[in-house]
């Protein structure tokens, strides 16, 4: 399977759909590259023109981004505050002690 179709833009200005063949002078500095698919996050990858190089990625779907490295669980839901009923409640903090006399 090679996955969906990816669209790739340059800043504000569209380069067209996977798979794409760029030509730019040598040397003419990086270019900052965006692909987008339709139900994936966005790629961000740096292209160099220094040599010649072929970029392969692999789009990851928003259902899946539990794949991803350093992803965190779920969220709970708006209104309980997040903290399960049979948790234990954090004590109050402790007032600051008065302060003693000026020396």
């Amino acid at each position: 399977s090679t996955g969906p179709t990816m669209h790739v833009s340059w800043g504000r200005q569209q380069l067209g759909p996977t798979p794409l063949t760029l030509m730019r002078p040598r040397d003419s500095g990086p270019m900052d590259l965006v692909l987008h698919a339709a139900g994936c996050f966005p790629m961000h990858v740096r292209a160099f023109t220094y040599k010649d190089d072929t970029i392969v990625v692999r789009p990851t779907r928003v259902e899946d981004r539990k794949n991803l490295f350093g992803a965190r669980a779920e969220l709970p839901p708006e209104g309980d505050g997040g903290v399960p009923a049979s948790a234990p409640r954090p004590a109050a903090p402790r007032p600051a002690p008065a302060p003693g006399p000026a020396r």
